[in-house]
């Protein structure tokens, strides 16, 4: 029977509140020693995998503490509720590592344009996220080439933003610059503190748009006259 020990095993993984060493044997079983620390979270690594979590089956003992799994399908809410904490959380060492190199940064997120799909399948509970202080704007990607429906996303987002600054995401690149033109008037007349056109990219290149649509845009849309106090 092959053997394994914290001491022989061939492969050591070290992060921030986690030790593991593991001994890989034939038929796709490992063997793993690990330590955490008491707020070691490895949530995040797995985030991108299906359900954004572990695809493992495990079989352990736990020598000296406690440690809590979540399971998508069993505790479904709490699994739900434990994601959104965790997103949160993300978000918060982000804006503490931006604001300790570059304190007059800004930090903000392009969320979902749906607040109800943003908060239960993106996790991003940005209104939260807004009211604590832990982005300075958030820009809901309403890229949708239908006016009102565009009206309808940065409205709905404006309302539920508590006074905090929205940034009108406008899909530019599917547009026409007179639809992108009104769409940024729209965003205006609802009271967003600035707009933001995906993508800069596209809008540069020949192949994808007309050579003069920045131009068109920015004469339209950003002279003293037609733009004032806007970002």
């Amino acid at each position: 029977m092959p053997k394994a020990s914290r001491e022989t095993a061939s492969e050591k993984v070290e992060l921030e509140g986690y030790e593991g060493q593991f001994e890989h044997w034939d038929g796709g079983y490992s063997v793993g020693f690990e330590r955490y620390s008491a707020d070691a979270d490895l949530a995040p690594l797995f985030v991108g995998l299906p359900d954004d979590r572990c695809q493992c089956p495990h079989w352990g003992y736990v020598i000296r503490g406690k440690v809590v799994f979540a399971y998508a399908d069993g505790l479904p809410e709490e699994w739900k509720a434990f994601r959104l904490e965790r997103m949160t959380a993300l978000m918060t060492r982000v804006r503490a590592a931006v604001k300790a190199a570059r304190p007059r940064a800004l930090v903000t997120v392009a969320a979902a344009p749906d607040i109800k799909d943003a908060f239960d399948h993106k996790l991003q509970n940005w209104p939260a996220w807004l009211d604590a202080g832990l982005v300075d704007a958030v820009a809901p990607m309403a890229y949708t080439p239908e006016p009102a429906r565009f009206a309808q996303q940065i409205a709905a987002a404006s309302g539920v933003a508590g006074g905090g600054a929205i940034w009108a995401g406008i899909g530019a690149y599917r547009l026409t610059p007179a639809q992108t033109i009104d769409n940024i008037q729209t965003a205006r007349r609802l009271g967003t503190a600035g707009i933001v056109l995906f993508s800069y990219d596209s809008l540069i290149d020949p192949k994808q748009t007309p050579a003069n649509y920045l131009a068109v845009v920015g004469r339209s849309a950003f002279t003293a006259s037609s733009a004032p106090g806007s970002q």
